[in-house]
């Protein structure tokens, strides 16, 4: 037992000499036992490495045994998994027809005995079929049924297979994000049990799909990972002759027991005859006793040639042995230099995220404080849901407020820069400063004149005559008049402009959209001289304006897994326009996490909503 649980550990781990040696010890003592259950478990695990190491005639023989073995003692768990395991062969010899047999059965005999472990690597074996002959709909079908058994039954190593599947298949679907989240949840998974193989596998599907989507650092960053950890195990064919190696040894070694065995109960049964022999022939005389003696003297130098020839050949094992030995060590060493490679990234990892921490605490401060909307807007007349992806953001907004002898201006606005965590944060804080520089320095209020500065100023800062650059942002600018008047204020005009982000809007529970210019900042040489259009509001009491990025509509999510869309965000922001603004606020949070579920944040959230 101690023996089969080392052999699985290290199966686990990919080192499958290692894992090979102690099932082939469990072999030995099982049969010296004479337990079946346990032979046959040893020949099941013997096969699974032939298949690993791409021995699949060796494997195949190896599967039929344990077969023969389990229908034998009418073990149904262990003749299931010998079915599989089998149809698992036929799978890598390109026969589907058999192989889906195979695993038919299987599934079969898993369900009437509620093996849900086994009823998991069943579907994902079906789901492979079906994959190959390009039936991708059944296929995924299977794929997500594997999945949730793995992930009722906790199985960790089953779950790696079953994410890797379904981040395959996504692929094929060109499902590119759903391919990502699949195979990084699977990543994770695979570092947490040690899991190297798996690793290796994952590391290769996540490289092949952000190639795809044309994220080259993150391609790049899982192709170094892929190399990395192949060049840490050994390779196939190494590996192959490894485990051959030791096999050959180990049957070799009990062919020479029997042979020794069976020549001492030759010796045994000779002695016998020469004893009842000479029983027969001591009345026969001196001759006949001579006759005998010499008969014994070739029985005894045969034994000792014997002896000697087996001598001889236990002295090559060992030999044998010892080189398998170095080269296990050498292997050992290697993983443990992996090791502490994998020390140094967590570390380095770490001091990452503490940068990047601390980074958020800057862009925090630049964000207007909540006091400042309250002096612009009243407390309960807005809301902000704000939900960055990342630790920092790429959506910002800006808020100032600018009082004159005669009235009060309140400028705000909603951005979304060029991608999304770091290098978005860094392009927040560019448009932070210029907006800053165009509304207090410049003293600009309309909307339009806003962007017109920000467009230039973002193209000056980032020298985009001189580079390829097509960095900035999506922006909307919404600029509030306020006549002063000796006790109060009123609102006198509401003005608009937009780069990419539109304004929504609604009074008289109707939704209106003011469209933006498809004109962002950053970019666009060849419409240069174009400019943006303002926009007046004609606008009632109790009107409820909205600005937002696009990170809530294009959320992925829902039973299909698919955007929330632009049509269902304005519906449920008329749906809920007349309500409370921090209601509002609770129910647009609500939504969005049920719509969501256990999936991952697509990108950056902003949503600001003001009653007038």
């Amino acid at each position: 037992k101690v023996h089969n649980a080392m052999g699985v550990m290290y199966a686990i781990q990919g080192n499958y000499p290692l894992a090979l040696e102690h099932f082939l010890h469990n072999l030995r003592i099982s049969e010296e036992l004479g337990n079946k259950k346990n032979i046959s478990k040893s020949y099941n695990n013997i096969a699974i490495i032939y298949e690993k190491q791409g021995d699949l005639t060796q494997s195949l023989e190896y599967n039929k045994k344990s077969l023969q073995i389990e229908e034998e003692i009418n073990n149904k768990e262990g003749i299931a998994m010998s079915l599989n395991n089998i149809g698992i062969i036929y799978t890598r010899q390109k026969d589907n027809k058999k192989a889906r047999e195979y695993y038919e059965k299987s599934l079969k005999i898993r369900q009437e005995i509620n093996d849900e472990r086994g009823i998991g690597m069943s579907l994902l074996s079906i789901g492979t079929i079906h994959e190959t002959e390009e039936n991708y709909s059944i296929a995924l079908e299977y794929y997500d049924k594997s999945l949730a058994i793995r992930e009722k039954t906790k199985d960790k190593w089953g779950l790696t297979y079953s994410l890797n599947a379904l981040a395959h298949i996504h692929k094929k679907l060109k499902n590119y994000q759903q391919s990502i989240k699949y195979a990084t949840r699977g990543i994770l998974i695979a570092q947490e049990i040690s899991a190297l193989k798996e690793v290796s596998i994952l590391s290769e599907t996540l490289y092949s799909t952000y190639k795809l989507t044309n994220n080259h650092a993150k391609a790049l960053e899982y192709h170094e990972l892929f190399k990395k950890i192949n060049d840490s195990l050994f390779n196939a064919e190494k590996s192959k002759a490894l485990a051959n190696l030791e096999t050959k040894a180990e049957l070799e070694r009990k062919e020479k027991e029997i042979a020794l065995l069976n020549k001492n109960q030759e010796l045994l049964e000779t002695e016998q005859v020469f004893q009842k022999r000479i029983n027969y022939f001591v009345l026969a005389g001196l001759v006949t006793a001579l006759l005998f003696s010499f008969f014994i003297y070739r029985a005894k130098q045969k034994e000792k040639q014997a002896k000697e020839k087996v001598q001889e050949q236990n002295e090559e094992i060992n030999q044998q042995r010892e080189e398998i030995q170095q080269q296990h060590e050498e292997l050992q060493q290697t993983l443990s230099l992996v090791h502490e490679q994998k020390q140094e990234i967590e570390h380095k990892n770490v001091n990452i995220i503490a940068s990047i921490t601390y980074a958020k605490r800057i862009q925090t401060a630049i964000l207007p404080f909540a006091y400042r909307f309250d002096r612009a807007f009243g407390a309960e007349n807005y809301f902000i849901f704000f939900r960055p992806r990342d630790i920092v953001s790429g959506d910002f907004y800006f808020l100032e407020t600018i009082e004159t002898s005669d009235k009060t201006l309140s400028v705000l606005a909603v951005a979304d820069c060029t991608g999304h965590g770091v290098p978005g944060a860094f392009m927040s804080m560019v448009g932070n400063q210029i907006l800053n520089e165009a509304i207090i320095k410049n003293a600009r209020y309309e909307p339009a004149q806003i962007l017109q500065f920000l467009r230039r100023e973002v193209s000056r800062i980032l020298q985009q005559h001189e580079n390829d650059s097509k960095d900035g942002m999506d922006i909307a600018i919404l600029t509030l008049t306020f006549g002063k008047f000796e006790t109060f204020q009123k609102l006198e005009k509401l003005e608009y402009a937009g780069a990419m982000n539109a304004l929504y809007y609604v009074q008289n529970q109707e939704l209106i959209e003011i469209k933006a210019n498809k004109l962002r900042i950053g970019g666009n040489w060849d419409r240069e001289n174009e400019t943006y259009i303002q926009h007046e509001i004609t606008y009632t009491p109790n009107t409820v304006l909205y600005l937002s990025t696009d990170g809530y509509r294009d959320q992925f999510g829902g039973e299909q897994n698919r955007k929330f869309m632009s049509a269902n965000f304005k519906q449920l922001l008329l749906d809920n326009a007349q309500k409370p603004m921090p209601e509002q606020e609770q129910i647009l949070a609500t939504k969005f996490e049920s719509w969501q579920a256990k999936g991952e944040q697509t990108d950056d959230v902003l949503v600001i909503g003001i009653r007038v």
